[in-house]
């Protein structure tokens, strides 16, 4: 997992099923509050630029036409 900040990571067993006992490992991720807001931040401003890029494009495209 890419993260601008701290991440935490530890796998774990997790019981799915008691009888018959059956355990699946997971892996577990903990961000701290600055990574969540940060990766948020940079999940917008890629979602933006896509936007952007995409719409650029589509303009260029009609005035070719």
């Amino acid at each position: 997992m890419y993260s601008t900040g701290k991440i935490l990571f530890a796998q774990k067993n997790v019981k799915i099923s008691l009888n018959p006992t059956k355990t699946i490992s997971v892996g577990v991720y903990l961000l701290d509050y600055n990574a969540l807001i940060g990766d948020a931040d940079k999940k917008n401003e890629t979602f933006l630029s896509i936007i952007k890029n995409t719409f650029k494009e589509s303009v260029n495209e009609e005035e070719k036409e």
